[in-house]
This record gives C-alpha cells, structure tokens and sequence, in this order.
C-alpha cells in the first residue's frame, strides 16, 4: 500500500499545484491533500483514525481557516458543528454502523471546508459509500455483515468539497 499512497500524493500534489500554483491556498491545499490521504489509507488499513490525527488535523484547520478567503475560524466553526452533529445523530441512532472516528473526521471535514460546503463533503461521502456498498453486496465481495470504513469516503468527500465544492453548490442550487 505504501506505494499506492505515494502515487496518489504525487498526482494530489500535481493537480492542487495546477491549480493553486505557489500560493497560500497551494500549501494548504496540499496539506489537506496528504492529511486526508493518509486518513483514507490507515482507515482501510487497520479500521480506525488515530485521535492524535483528529485532533492535530482540527487544530491546524482553525488556523488555516483565519487565512483562507471567505472562510475564516466562525465559518470553520459553524462548518465542524455541522458535520460533527450530523454524524453524531447517526452514531446515537440504534443499530448505526458509524463509529466514533468518523464522528470526529466529520469536524474536521466541516473545518477544513466551512458551512456549507461541508454538506457537499458529506453528500460525496454518503453517495461514494453506498455506490460502493452496494458494489461490493451486488458482486459477493462483502455480505451485510462486514464492516466497511467510513473515513475513506469522508476524506474523499472532504478533498472534493475543498476543490469543487462551490462549483458543486452553485450547480445544485441552480437547479434544485
């Protein structure tokens, strides 16, 4: 796996430097580019998202937030509360498969992005998710009992959000 995530860093960092170039929004985009690659790969790896990764990644999201154009720590913060809260609803619901971790990624997705692009983040993750849930029930690679990771689908939700979330937003409103 180790030179899966290497790849795919390289053309994450290729296709942020296309578009960023060297700017503020580059680095940080990078930042968040690996940050969540490396939550992807440790998810489907062992099944779990260390906390000292939450936790850092929340903090240094607040910070970048005071910087990044329209977003700042308020819009940060309101976009945590969001994703924190609705992947807590789905935690407490009996019977949830969402565990604990993915509770907390979900801050950091709604840091990272802000309200309300963290509703793009989550939609992707939902919709990549179950495409691929019901993927792997249709052809027998997985039964209803196996346990399937969420924070993959989180981080890929979250890297969308970040580079296509407003493109995303203003297509739906215009047309729902």
């Amino acid at each position: 796996r180790i030179p899966a995530v290497e790849l795919a860093t390289g053309v994450l960092f290729a296709l942020v430097w296309t578009r960023y170039g060297f700017s503020y929004e580059g680095v940080a985009m990078m930042g968040y580019a690996g940050y969540f690659l490396v939550v992807l790969a440790i998810d489907l790896g062992k099944q779990i998202i260390p906390n000292v990764l939450v936790i850092t990644s929340f903090a240094a999201s607040m910070v970048v937030a005071s910087f990044w154009p329209d977003l700042g720590p308020a819009g940060a913060a309101a976009g945590a509360g969001v994703g924190f809260g609705l992947l807590l609803a789905l935690y407490l619901f009996p019977g949830a498969a969402t565990g604990e971790e993915d509770v907390k990624l979900a801050a950091v997705v709604g840091a990272a992005t802000g309200y309300p692009l963290v509703a793009v983040g989550l939609a992707v993750a939902v919709l990549s998710g179950g495409i691929t849930a019901v993927t792997l029930l249709a052809t027998g690679r997985r039964s209803r009992k196996d346990r399937m990771p969420f924070g993959p689908f989180l981080a890929v939700g979250a890297l969308v959000a970040l580079a296509w979330g407003d493109t995303i937003l203003d297509w739906y409103t215009d047309h729902f």
